[in-house]
């Protein structure tokens, strides 16, 4: 990150940083992202911490930040992405409304356009990324990422989000999210990894439907089960997955996964919007045909129109 991070560090400097501090987890970096986290927590003595620590992965280095907060709010942000200039004044104003979640908008960074995303504040519109809010501490209590899967904030924000019992979300886009970097995880498409998505949800129902007892957030949990296994797995990766059987595999083990938690799940999420009805069409022809297996038909529809972003 030696290349990003000082881009980041900047943007959150050039703030009103009163009562801020910047708490940096080095995970073992091997290029010079050691050597610069040192000279910003020389510089800013008392506001910039530089933690080190042997590469352990994304999940630990963010846990080890948790254990170094001790009351306030959490913001977690990657080193190769950046906030907007107010972005602190705007959030320190929201927390006088004393709220456990704030959940605010992004923009994406691409090399030839940005995209902007707007986020609600339930369980199914504030999105299961980290960057797009401020936790309060007392709310993340002993809750940690889970470690050792791909997709760590799945198994971790949505329970946040389940268990506040106050979140507001504003119409700010205070998040700069680079999507350009080739290998970074957005753009990556590991098959060993994809199916993490299942444990991560797994974690979220087991925590929110049976131990804290949520059976109003059911529905909502089963959105995000067919939200990231179905759609963001399936629908949005398989077209990169050229191998029949890898395609069984995931396929098989969503089903199982879908069947034993939620009772007649087919039939009862709209799952897609229908402000275009051709599309909200294609896209449900395209997962009952991956459903069922039938991929030559899907890939042929689903190449044709999502490249195109019909």
């Amino acid at each position: 990150m030696e290349n990003y991070i000082k881009r980041c560090l900047d943007s959150i400097l050039i703030q009103d940083m009163t009562r801020v501090k910047i708490i940096c987890v080095n995970d073992g970096s091997t290029d010079k992202s050691g050597e610069i986290l040192k000279k910003y927590a020389d510089n800013y003595e008392n506001v910039v911490e530089c933690i080190n620590i042997p590469n352990s992965g994304r999940a630990q280095a963010r846990n080890t930040g948790i254990e170094h907060v001790k009351d306030g709010y959490i913001w977690f942000i990657d080193p190769d992405d950046y906030i907007a200039k107010n972005s602190i004044s705007v959030l320190r104003e929201e927390l006088r409304k004393k709220p456990e979640v704030v959940v605010f908008n992004w923009i994406s960074l691409y090399k030839d356009h940005k995209e902007y995303s707007n986020f609600g504040k339930e369980l199914v519109n504030s999105g299961s990324g980290s960057a797009n809010k401020i936790f309060k501490r007392s709310l993340i209590g002993n809750y940690r990422y889970p470690s050792g899967y791909w997709y760590e904030d799945l198994g971790f924000i949505p329970i946040l989000l389940g268990l506040s019992k106050y979140t507001i979300n504003i119409s700010d886009y205070l998040y700069f999210y680079d999507r350009t970097r080739p290998d970074s995880q957005t753009n990556s498409y590991n098959v060993d990894k994809i199916t993490d998505t299942i444990p991560m949800c797994e974690m979220v129902y087991d925590t929110l439907i049976v131990k804290n007892k949520r059976e109003d957030l059911l529905k909502q949990v089963q959105y995000l089960f067919y939200k990231h296994l179905i759609i963001n797995t399936m629908l949005m990766k398989f077209i990169y997955i050229k191998d029949y059987n890898d395609r069984n595999e995931i396929v098989n083990q969503v089903n199982t996964v879908m069947n034993a938690k939620f009772r007649n799940w087919k039939g009862s999420i709209k799952h897609l919007s229908r402000s275009n009805f051709m599309k909200y069409f294609i896209k449900r022809f395209v997962v009952f045909c991956y459903l069922r297996k039938i991929y030559f038909v899907a890939d042929c529809i689903w190449i044709k129109y999502a490249k195109n972003k019909y």
